[in-house]
């Protein structure tokens, strides 16, 4: 069946913003995983170790989905630049998609130590901050 120039151009721009869509949906999971990460190290520091196991399995999860995505060229830089976080963009070099993500879990603890439990030593006061930091954060409903 042949299409009218009218009918092919708005074909053009459907898959255009289609495309654009699904690059947008791949580069927050760069967000996502570095979020789970954060949360799992609070799980942690509460002692949950489910809770933190789930976590570290939705970063893992997104964050390879974001490594693969970026490796098959899915996504464009300007996807990049508007929703994967820099500390998370900073950490893209290295020889595998597992080494890569090794290296972006080491930024989110050290993220959070030092923006939040503030290398504390006190067990109670890492518990405490780090149990009010997972609620503000809204850590449980990550999914």
């Amino acid at each position: 069946m042949a299409y009218s120039p009218r009918m092919r151009a708005i074909l053009a721009i459907a898959v255009t913003i289609s495309t654009a869509a699904q690059g947008d949906e791949l580069a927050k999971k760069s967000l996502k995983s570095w979020r789970a990460f954060e949360c799992s190290i609070l799980a942690e520091k509460i002692g949950d170790s489910q809770e933190q196991a789930r976590l570290f399995q939705v970063g893992y999860t997104e964050g390879m989905a974001f490594l693969k995505a970026l490796s098959e060229e899915r996504l464009t830089a300007d996807d990049v630049r508007k929703h994967a976080p820099l500390s998370f963009t900073f950490r893209l070099g290295g020889p595998s998609h597992d080494f890569r993500m090794g290296r972006i879990f080491e930024g989110a603890v050290s993220k959070v130590f030092k923006d939040v439990l503030k290398e504390e030593t006190d067990t109670e006061l890492v518990q405490l901050l780090a149990e009010n930091e997972f609620r503000r954060r809204n850590c449980a409903l990550i999914q």
